[in-house]
């Protein structure tokens, strides 16, 4: 029995967000944070937010599982509000990749070519405006345009600065735990998930992201992990 005001930890842990594939008695996570069962909380900072005044909010758009609006912050400055479909709570893990993204973003907040969270309460979120849109879209309007104007992909040195940007976030992600074994993957990598934020496309959206389990004796990463850089379906 543990001491009075002592944690007992056992050596091998089952983190419930990894499911059912956790079969490696050797393998356990890189970093305790990968044993979080939700994200970090600020639902006070997110409840004080006045959005019953007329035109408070503005919708944007919507993805697969969450809504996302525009809305002023305590600071009188422009956020994004993201809040879960009500459906989305009956389909089973969508509230713990809600958590999962969340804890990403929180782990990668160092990085300037990740996305910045500014709150959290269960799987909501509230993150910076992206005023220019997505990689995907700024793709498109530079193929079918001929005189693309400027900021758009429509030189080989803007193109190259753009490729640094996506390999820098991966790399930022990749080296999470600042490990050289990979310990968290995204998934989901897409053109859509990159937003251009003040000159800088970052990378968003971690609900698909898998964590990699490393060897307690090599340090190593685990080769027979099912997240090892193969993903036969993916989870979404």
């Amino acid at each position: 029995m543990p001491a009075d005001g002592e944690v007992h930890i056992p050596k091998v842990i089952k983190p419930d967000w990894l499911g059912e594939e956790w079969q490696h008695e050797e393998c356990i996570p890189f970093d305790k944070w990968q044993l979080m069962e939700y994200g970090p909380s600020s639902c006070n900072v997110m409840h004080e937010m006045d959005i019953a005044q007329p035109g408070a909010l503005s919708f944007i758009n919507c993805g697969t599982s969450r809504c996302a609006f525009s809305i002023m912050n305590e600071l009188d400055e422009k956020v994004i509000l993201k809040w879960t479909k009500l459906r989305s709570y009956e389909k089973p893990g969508k509230l713990e990749a809600a958590w999962k993204d969340t804890i990403a973003m929180e782990r990668l907040q160092g990085s300037k070519y990740i996305l910045n969270i500014y709150g959290n309460c269960g799987s909501s979120q509230m993150v910076e405006v992206a005023g220019g849109g997505a990689l995907y879209d700024q793709m498109v309007v530079a193929k079918n345009t001929e005189n693309a104007p400027d900021g758009l992909l429509n030189d080989a040195e803007t193109n190259l600065r753009v490729s640094y940007h996506v390999a820098r976030a991966v790399a930022d992600l990749h080296s999470i735990d600042g490990t050289d074994a990979t310990s968290f993957i995204h998934d989901d990598i897409c053109c859509d998930q990159y937003l251009f934020v003040d000159g800088v496309f970052k990378l968003n959206d971690f609900n698909r992201a898998q964590t990699q389990l490393r060897n307690q004796t090599s340090g190593l990463g685990c080769k027979d992990n099912v997240s090892d850089f193969y993903i036969g379906v993916s989870i979404g």
